[in-house]
């Protein structure tokens, strides 16, 4: 049985075997709250409705200590968007590298950071 604190809205996960028929005072191991607990009956005399589990049907309630469920749609979009990070990079390093002489013409300076690049690649 999960039973949620009233005052911090903390979820704790208790043995329905371990709440007596005429119920029982819990306290809240976070807040230290106290409230009354009845347990439920295995029987419910009204008709519950059946939902479905499907993610975009289940609503994320705040503060809550559950997984989120990823759709494939959004992974791919990461994934899309992972692979233009890199693509960007390639792009801007073989252009760094087609105009090395332009950008030491510009910013001399900048010849020091292409000779440590040579270095490291053994040019």
């Amino acid at each position: 049985m999960i039973l949620k604190c009233l005052q911090c809205f903390s979820h704790f996960l208790i043995d329905s075997n371990d709440l007596s028929p005429e119920g029982r005072r819990v306290k809240c191991g976070k807040c230290g709250h106290v409230w009354f607990v009845e347990p439920k009956p295995l029987i419910s005399s009204k008709k519950e409705e059946i939902t479905s589990l499907h993610p975009e049907n289940t609503p994320i309630v705040s503060g809550s200590n559950l997984p989120v469920l990823v759709s494939a749609s959004d992974v791919n979009k990461a994934n899309s968007l992972w692979l233009l990070v890199v693509l960007l990079t390639i792009l801007i390093g073989f252009l760094l590298w087609i105009g090395k002489e332009s950008i030491i013409r510009i910013w001399p300076f900048s010849n020091y950071f292409y000779s440590i690049l040579y270095s490291i690649l053994g040019y």
